[in-house]
């Protein structure tokens, strides 16, 4: 249509939605790293331990991600090293995370990303995003469906 040639690219390297690494850093310059980052050797976090593992053998884990809409996820995989599960899903408050029942923190991975350390041994990880602003929104919203409806209620009757 109208001569103008359109090209698609694949990006055949991606990473996968979700990866465990044995190996995980802080840095207070995220710059000086950002250069040497190796996103399928190590991971870049902006709190916690400063070093996990990071010698030795390294463990890389493509784990099983089961989809259960758009606001949750459940993640399932066997490490047997500690360290952290990144998703390619991006860092934003709101998201919360459980490690076999139990609450674990999300921290900010490679700047952008999200990570959850974790033990070495079974894990059934489950993400949801249940930010508090949005129960508020929804009361506030159903409060004003209540008082539409009494206003129209109230106006039928003069």
């Amino acid at each position: 249509i109208g001569g103008t040639a359109v090209s698609v690219y694949e990006n055949l390297d991606q990473l996968p939605f979700a990866w465990f690494l044995s190996c995980g850093q802080t840095t207070e310059s995220p710059w000086e790293m950002l250069e040497s980052l190796k996103p399928r050797e190590w991971v870049m976090l902006e709190t916690g331990p400063s070093i996990v593992q990071c010698d030795g053998p390294l463990e890389y884990i493509e784990p099983e991600v089961e989809y259960l809409g758009a606001q949750s996820f459940n993640v399932h995989l066997k490490p047997s090293k500690k360290g952290f599960l990144v998703i390619r899903e991006s860092w934003y408050p709101g998201w919360t995370a459980k490690v076999n029942g139990v609450a674990k923190p999300i921290q900010r991975a490679n700047w952008t990303l999200s990570a959850i350390p974790l033990d070495q041994g079974d894990a059934h990880v489950e993400f949801r995003y249940s930010p508090w602003w949005l129960k508020l929104v929804l009361g506030l919203a159903l409060l004003s469906t209540i008082f539409s409806v009494f206003l129209v209620q109230r106006w039928n009757k003069l």
